[in-house]
């Protein structure tokens, strides 16, 4: 589905300050569908990733799905989802400095929720002991796989082989399973990906089985699944037990995933910033309001933002106020004209906003705040 099809007058939407988020609620509604009919219904497959919406209004969709078990990547997410009742969350981070210790205060602060963190080094694993020990509660360690991407994780060394020895013998942490994630398959090539896929659950898998020769009891969940490959890993589900599949950025869609065709035949984009012309500095140049805080600059410039209406448009600017298009249709488009740009990347473009307004089908259905933005809002212990 096209980011701008058949999109909705929006009411009330003039008396909105710009740059701001926007939310579509039935789209979302229709993208969590999507994900769960995915797993035939089933959502003890799910762990999604919080990161993208920060919201919530979102972790209660989920949770009125019945989704148990969520992923997060800060303690502020993490603390979000306890409150809203969530049973299992998997801070899908390697905690160094004070984190080890906030994350046992929230343990003991939410005894209802199940909390566990990553490892990938001695250092990690035995600041996450010494935290449990120290605050005299349990925690969780998944053991973090690096399956390509080489930015966290273990690759097949003998420190994998020592970690996971080390999380079988008794102690304060439990071994709670393998963390495999593959956000680097980024390619457009249905095959190749899916070919690249099967191989991150066949190394998962060969790290489970060498878990049970270690003493590591129960199923032993392997945790698995960036968004670009969520579709594939769907097909594995009933061929490998205990596999969790953990999207996130499906939940809003965005530009960058719209490229997949296989996800865009089944996920619509579900959040856009509204913006306006605020100056028409050229004949063939007009400036929108939403800069680089508004909208996520990770991606290369040209292809940050999609601006309803001027999709045909270069952009030639991106700086922290201001989006900056050449178009020869610049005439169009007065100062004070109103449009929605459909960012690139949705996960960091919501964590500039405060809070999102939501609309369903046009209508004004609330504001949204971001509650989990941020990083140091967490619970920690006085002193």
């Amino acid at each position: 589905m096209s980011e701008v099809e058949s999109n909705p007058v929006l009411a009330g939407a003039d008396a909105l300050g710009t740059p701001c988020l926007v939310f579509f609620l039935e789209r979302i509604e229709r993208n969590l569908s999507a994900v769960l009919e995915m797993v035939d219904g089933r959502p003890e497959k799910l762990r999604p990733h919080v990161k993208t919406h920060k919201t919530r209004e979102i972790s209660r969709l989920w949770m009125a799905l019945g989704v148990t078990k969520h992923k997060a990547a800060t303690l502020v997410e993490a603390e979000m989802l306890a409150q809203e009742g969530a049973a299992d969350v998997l801070v899908a981070y390697p905690l160094v400095g004070p984190a080890p210790d906030r994350l046992a205060f929230l343990a003991k602060a939410y005894p209802e929720t199940r909390f566990s963190a990553l490892v990938d080094s001695r250092e990690t694993l035995q600041g996450l002991a010494n935290a449990a020990q120290s605050q005299r509660c349990r925690l969780g360690a998944m053991l973090d796989l690096d399956v390509g991407q080489h930015r966290t994780g273990i690759g097949p060394t003998g420190l994998r082989q020592e970690l996971i020895e080390t999380l079988a013998k008794s102690g304060p942490l439990e071994a709670r399973g393998i963390h495999a994630y593959d956000g680097h398959l980024s390619m457009e090539d249905l095959d190749e990906r899916r070919r690249l896929a099967q191989g991150v659950i066949e190394e998962a898998v060969a790290a489970r089985e060498i878990a049970r020769r270690a003493g590591w009891s129960g199923e032993i969940p392997l945790v698995v699944s960036g968004s670009p490959a969520f579709s594939l890993h769907c097909e594995s589900l009933d061929s490998v037990p205990g596999l969790e599949l953990s999207p996130g950025t499906v939940v809003l869609f965005d530009r960058g995933y719209n490229r997949y065709s296989d996800l865009a035949a089944r996920f619509s984009p579900a959040a856009a910033v509204l913006t306006r012309v605020i100056s028409r500095p050229q004949p063939d140049v007009i400036t929108l309001d939403c800069g680089t805080k508004a909208i996520a600059s990770d991606p290369p410039m040209a292809k940050r933002a999609l601006v309803e209406g001027l999709e045909d448009a270069e952009v030639i600017g991106h700086n922290e106020e201001h989006l900056v298009l050449r178009t020869p249709r610049a005439a169009e488009w007065p100062v004070g004209r109103m449009t929605l740009a459909w960012p690139w990347h949705i996960c960091p473009t919501v964590a500039w906003h405060d809070q999102a307004w939501v609309f369903l089908r046009g209508q004004s259905a609330g504001v949204w705040p971001v509650a989990a933005r941020g990083r140091q809002k967490a619970t920690r212990p006085a002193g």
